[in-house]
């Protein structure tokens, strides 16, 4: 109980903190007011989206972010995957975590959430597909589930046009990884 409060007053100083910075005031703020506050699916995807929002880029370098916040962010959405399986915001969650391991160079839960978001919810766009596709064949080395999931999103474009750059790459990933053209040093 006296960690929740150190969290939530941690959560709550950082967000005043962040409002008071100068950025954007116009995003909408989730304010948490103590453990009996009401939690659902909803409100937890809405305070780790903001936590993610608020995280960066911070400083000079507009690369780097507040890693705390992430891994704050990173709870709210396991909590929403742990706590509402049946939850339309899973898929949601997933897919935000999966961003955050990428951003924190842990790739291989990175995939595993990419490939989640598209489990749950198959319907889910093909960015998912792409990303899962693209780390595991440029930074676990497993090319051949990679080719597997590029053919399965290519298959999915529905659009001319529709993802473009991530269909060129695809398209000639997979003639690379099938032997059709060789791969360039």
């Amino acid at each position: 109980m006296v960690r929740l409060a150190v969290i939530v007053s941690l959560i709550t100083v950082s967000l005043v903190l962040v409002g008071c910075s100068g950025r954007d005031t116009a995003k909408p703020q989730v304010v948490i007011t103590g453990s009996d506050a009401p939690v659902d699916a909803n409100s937890l995807y809405a305070e780790g989206v903001t936590l993610e929002e608020h995280a960066g880029p911070i400083g000079s370098l507009m690369v780097l972010k507040d890693e705390t916040m992430l891994r704050m962010a990173l709870d709210k959405y396991n909590q929403i995957i742990s706590k509402y399986p049946t939850s339309d915001k899973i898929d949601d969650a997933a897919f935000r975590m999966a961003g955050i391991y990428e951003y924190l160079k842990d790739y291989t839960n990175a995939v595993k959430n990419y490939q989640r978001t598209y489990q749950w919810n198959p319907q889910t766009p093909t960015t998912a597909r792409f990303k899962a596709a693209y780390l595991l064949d440029t930074q676990l080395g497993r090319r051949a589930e990679a080719l597997q999931i590029y053919q399965d999103a290519l298959s999915r474009i529905t659009r001319s046009g529709e993802h473009r750059q991530w269909v060129f790459y695809a398209e000639q990933r997979v003639k690379e990884l099938t032997g059709e053209v060789k791969s360039e040093p």
